[in-house]
């Protein structure tokens, strides 16, 4: 180290100035760190097959000459050129080295890991097989084809909302009337197909238990159940119709749960003719025990007239 070494006297006392040689810049290399959006690497650095990144360099000093030569320890893995930009080729490791063609003592390195190529979907389409019918105890096989062509990654995660399950196969199992959404997603969840259908009663869904005969229009049916029964559940599993499979308009009534009975009545008045009460096989009592089954009664309304 160089000295410049001053004697001041100023009150009898002595002071040495050292100055150092590299105590200023002079824009000679002494470092330099490989980067990746302007952040310093750590040392290791991961790719897919046939992916590309382009390294960076900073120095120290930072004004130095960036002269650097690139080069890969196994171009059969990932080759590098001139200007930092690392191809993978095949799955597997190498290391890439940047070192200063001003300074040769200068220089750094990235282990780079090179991973098997995976084309994950842009877009999943969702399609039902062909003549399906959406009725309530029916299996429809759903399939999923995706695109672009050179996606190599094929697994399908199936979800359902609404009233249905769909196994991982894609095979729907229609539970319930209404809006039921399909939905077909890519293993990394970022893509996603949907198909919707309106699913309906069959005609065998609800089993006919019992009918009643001259019904006035203003009456109430009563059913007993054999525990009592949980009110809420009672709300939302059971209506009427006047169609025979449940698919048609509804009824207004009103249920009134008392213990294990049910009082169900109509908003207004029956309509003469044939009424179907349905109770859906959601209906449990208040320990969540379901009554497994779906049911219906027919009622044969007469109408009333003259208060008769």
């Amino acid at each position: 180290m160089k000295k410049i070494i001053a004697a001041l006297c100023v009150f009898s006392c002595i002071f040495q100035v050292c100055v150092s040689a590299y105590d200023y810049d002079d824009g000679y290399i002494r470092k330099i760190y490989i980067t990746h959006d302007d952040e310093r690497v750590d040392g290791k650095f991961e790719l897919m097959e046939k992916e590309s990144v382009t390294f960076g360099i900073k120095t120290s000093p930072s004004d130095a000459q960036k002269d650097i030569k690139w080069r890969s320890s196994n171009s059969k893995i990932a080759k590098v050129d001139q200007y930092g930009k690392v191809t993978a080729v095949k799955k597997g490791t190498c290391t890439i080295y940047a070192t200063s063609t001003v300074n040769k003592s200068v220089s750094d390195h990235v282990a780079l890991t090179v991973t098997e190529y995976v084309r994950f979907p842009d877009r999943i389409t969702v399609t039902p097989q062909e003549n399906a019918v959406f009725e309530t105890g029916k299996q429809i096989q759903f399939t999923a084809d995706m695109y672009p062509k050179e996606t190599t990654e094929r697994e399908i995660n199936w979800r359902v909302s609404g009233g249905a399950s769909i196994d991982q196969n894609g095979v729907l199992t229609i539970k319930d009337k209404g809006t039921v959404r399909i939905f077909a997603y890519s293993k990394n969840f970022k893509t996603v197909g949907e198909y919707i259908i309106n699913a309906i009663y069959g005609k065998e869904y609800f089993e006919l238990c019992g009918t009643k005969n001259n019904v006035p229009q203003d009456r109430a049916v009563i059913i007993e159940f054999d525990s009592d029964v949980s009110s809420l559940t009672a709300r939302s599993s059971i209506f009427a119709s006047c169609d025979e499979t449940g698919n048609g308009d509804r009824i207004g009534i009103n249920i009134n749960v008392s213990g294990s009975i049910v009082k169900v009545s109509p908003s207004e008045l029956w309509k003469a003719g044939e009424v179907y009460i349905f109770i859906k096989d959601t209906v449990s009592d208040n320990n969540g025990n379901l009554l497994g089954k779906n049911i219906k009664y027919r009622l044969k309304v007469r109408e009333v007239k003259d208060g008769f």
